[in-house]
């Protein structure tokens, strides 16, 4: 017997969790194109979905899934996931709470402090 289809929207960020999901047990799948009719040929048997932003789950797409337990989004809220459309379904969707929030922090700091040190003038200057 084989284990759970996972079917990947695009490839996860960091490749350890592919293999992790395959030591798990799971079959796993990488649809790594915006064109939502290649998930569709590959959902029909799958047992999970992730998505990656900004990839968009639509009604249809939910209703060529026959067998999902569930979608997965990696980012902030599930914006990207018709909520009603799985609930219909019984499909039960969630996100990765506090995923990026490291980066983003890091990032507004480096951008206030080159705003503060005038960094950008300084490059410029420097260059010219």
């Amino acid at each position: 017997m084989s284990g759970p289809k996972v079917v990947l929207w695009r490839p996860m960020y960091n490749q350890i969790g592919h293999r992790m999901l395959a030591e798990g047990g799971a079959r796993v799948t990488v649809v790594d194109s915006s064109d939502q009719g290649k998930v569709i040929a590959e959902i029909g048997d799958a047992d999970a979905l992730w998505v990656r932003t900004p990839e968009r789950v639509t009604p249809e797409l939910i209703d060529a899934a026959g067998s999902l337990v569930c979608i997965s989004t990696s980012g902030f809220g599930t914006d990207n996931i018709p909520i009603d459309a799985a609930t219909q379904n019984g499909i039960l969707c969630f996100n990765h709470l506090g995923f990026g929030r490291t980066p983003v922090a890091e990032h507004s700091l480096m951008f206030m402090l080159a705003v503060l040190k005038n960094l950008l003038w300084c490059d410029r200057s420097t260059r010219d």
